[in-house]
């Protein structure tokens, strides 16, 4: 009897046993005396199983960080509302920048406009400059 105890204790270690030799050795070892460990680990196993549920004390589990979703689903309409308003703030830059170009070019083509006037007005002195001598312009000698 004891070298079957030895043998199926060994084979429980090893976790080789199948659930009729466990039941063997619980039978064995209730009948045979000694293997006090033994018979408090299938005592305390036993205890365990026949117990009822609510007698059952689990130990604490650590707190483990989650995300809320209700939270991220904001976090992402905010980051689109940004994201937006960047945008839209961008774009109006962008307007003014195209306006004050156009005001500048029409500024621009007054500028050249009055500067074309200009220069027709000049026409006439410029055939001054062919004359050699003041008297040819005056006609001094007659």
């Amino acid at each position: 009897m004891t070298t079957r105890i030895e043998f199926l204790r060994n084979k429980y270690y090893a976790a080789e046993t199948s659930l009729a030799e466990e039941q063997e050795l619980r039978a064995l070892l209730r009948e045979s005396e000694g293997y006090e460990e033994d018979k408090m680990l299938f005592g305390l196993l036993e205890a365990g199983l026949s117990a009822e549920p609510d007698q059952l004390t689990y130990p604490k589990s650590r707190k483990s960080i989650t995300l809320n979703f209700q939270w991220l689903g904001w976090a992402a309409a905010l980051v689109v509302m940004v994201g937006s308003l960047w945008m839209y703030r961008g774009y109006v830059v962008q307007q003014r920048e195209e306006a004050a170009f156009r005001e500048v070019m029409q500024a621009l083509s007054i500028v050249q406009g009055n500067l074309e006037r200009g220069r027709d007005q000049l026409d006439p002195l410029k055939e001054l400059r062919y004359l050699n001598t003041p008297q040819e312009l005056f006609d001094l000698d007659q």
